[in-house]
């Protein structure tokens, strides 16, 4: 059955119809052309036209050295400038871009240590323990520094007056602990002199002292940390309980001890994307959006104190944990170690045991539970024993690029060996330090005291030697040298 439409159909209409579509389509193109064609010439013979592209071309042109001379440049010269000059006074009129308004309370020596005794307070209800355990979570003066003045400068924000706000900053980017309460348990067995009511020690029928044994436990309150909120990111830890027994001789016999303690183990650490998100998100609420804008921060808190960078890597690598990339398999760390020497074999000859007449290693490199805070953690070097005083020599020649306090390692020297493969030399745990930074040291050169600051049980050396910034373990670079291993023994450095 066919439709109205279709019994009337007239032959050929819809190829009529395409045809017209066709033509008229055609047709509405061409008057397009011909209109935008007009449209353009009239334009471009417009000399009002041109005098704006001019002048959108010269504005940007002018605008961008503008920037970069007033916003850019200004920065990196801050950095050299403060990177280049010892004066304290120099420091203090550059942090001020020179400004003659500066008041004169700031321009004094005190000036930066108003921002270490800030950044100090980061330790603020922690004990003494506390804050030398979890001092890898503290805010370094420095960077507050560089953060303050970057969000409250003229330079790095337009603005004509240069006000710091130190602790401010330092409210917003100050680390923030949480605890839970924990204890731990003392047994202990000692074995004493019997004495008689006169104190005189008491002796049998053969003349001998007689002993008697005697016991004593106790239980400390303690807390420990479980999660930690810095400027890196979020640390999360959770606990372990170790319970430990042991015996010792004595003229009593056998005596006991007992300990019950909780291990707190890290189980979450920023990383990747993560890593300073804190810090950018203060930065970006500021006004610093670009990556370069923040990485100047860094720049600039670097300028102020070299250790800053050390303690950014700390911040970043030395949280147990994920060292991957910087933990080699014995044979792996061998060909590494074999390949520098085989490249520089003058360092073979120059290298020297840095503690001369005390070659027994207490605590080798590798994992281990760390004898004061009790984590399991990687020792990125050995450990040798010695008296207090005793003097420490540069395993190679070198530059000091540091000496100073560092964090769990207290008082340390770091040597340079430039070159390729370069060679990084750290000495940690220092009674005294005879060397300053920036100081050319030769191989077997005394640098330092033996000693027992920062975190240790004893006096001792930590010695590391890094290989293009990589641990390796220093018994195996002698080992090459002397085909032997040094004297391994012993799991305390002792009182020596």
């Amino acid at each position: 059955m066919s439709s109205y439409q279709d019994d009337y159909k007239v032959p050929g209409s819809d190829k009529a119809r395409q045809i017209a579509g066709q033509a008229l389509r055609h047709l509405g193109k061409r008057l397009m052309q011909q209109l935008f064609r007009r449209a353009a010439m009239a334009l471009f013979k417009n000399p009002y036209f041109w005098l704006a592209v001019i002048g959108f071309i010269v504005f940007y042109l002018l605008f961008s050295f503008a920037y970069g001379l007033v916003i850019e440049a200004p920065k990196d010269i801050f950095h050299n400038i403060v990177s280049w000059t010892d004066n304290w006074a120099d420091k203090v009129r550059v942090f001020f871009g020179g400004d003659p308004r500066t008041p004169q309370r700031y321009l004094t020596p005190d000036f930066y240590q108003w921002y270490k005794d800030i950044a100090n307070y980061w330790k603020e209800g922690l004990s003494e323990e506390e804050a030398m355990l979890y001092s890898e979570h503290a805010l370094p003066w420095s960077l507050l520094l560089a953060v303050d003045r970057a969000t409250h400068d003229g330079i790095f924000l337009q603005s004509k007056t240069i006000t710091p706000e130190p602790r401010d900053v330092f409210e917003a980017l100050r680390p923030r602990f949480v605890w839970q309460p924990s204890y731990e348990y003392y047994y202990d067995e000692a074995c004493e002199p019997e004495l008689d009511a006169e104190g005189n020690p008491i002796k049998d029928e053969n003349g001998k002292q007689v002993y008697k044994k005697t016991s004593a436990e106790n239980t400390v309150k303690k807390r420990t940390l479980v999660r930690a909120d810095t400027i890196v990111g979020t640390y999360k830890y959770e606990g372990e309980w170790v319970d430990k027994e042991w015996y010792e001789s004595s003229p009593c016999g056998q005596l006991k001890h007992k300990r019950r303690f909780e291990v707190m183990n890290l189980v979450s650490a920023p990383s990747g994307p993560e890593l300073y998100m804190p810090l950018r998100e203060y930065l970006v609420a500021h006004g610093f959006i670009k990556k370069l804008d923040m990485d100047l921060v860094i720049e600039l808190a670097k300028a102020y104190d070299p250790l800053t960078s050390i303690q950014f890597a700390l911040y970043s690598d030395n949280q147990q944990p994920d060292l991957s990339g910087k933990i080699l398999d014995d044979p792996t760390m061998r060909a590494a170690v074999q390949n520098l020497y085989d490249k520089r074999p003058e360092l073979l000859n120059e290298l020297t045991w840095p503690v001369s007449g005390y070659n027994r290693i207490s605590s080798v490199f590798g994992w281990r539970e760390h004898p004061v805070t009790h984590k399991r953690s990687f020792h990125e070097g050995i450990d040798i024993p010695a008296p207090k005083g005793t003097e420490i020599y540069s395993a190679y020649s070198g530059k000091v690029i540091y000496a100073g306090w560092y964090g769990a390692y207290g008082n340390a020297i770091i040597v340079l060996t430039d070159g390729d493969p370069k060679v990084k030399t750290l000495y940690g745990h220092l009674s005294e330090i005879k060397v300053t930074a920036g100081a050319d040291v030769e191989a077997g050169q005394a640098i330092g005291l033996v000693g027992s600051t920062g975190l240790s049980t004893g006096p001792h050396l930590h010695f590391g030697i890094y290989v293009d910034d990589v641990a390796t373990d220093p018994a195996m670079h002698f080992s090459i040298k002397d085909n032997t291993f040094p004297e391994v023994g012993g799991g305390d450095h002792g009182e020596e």
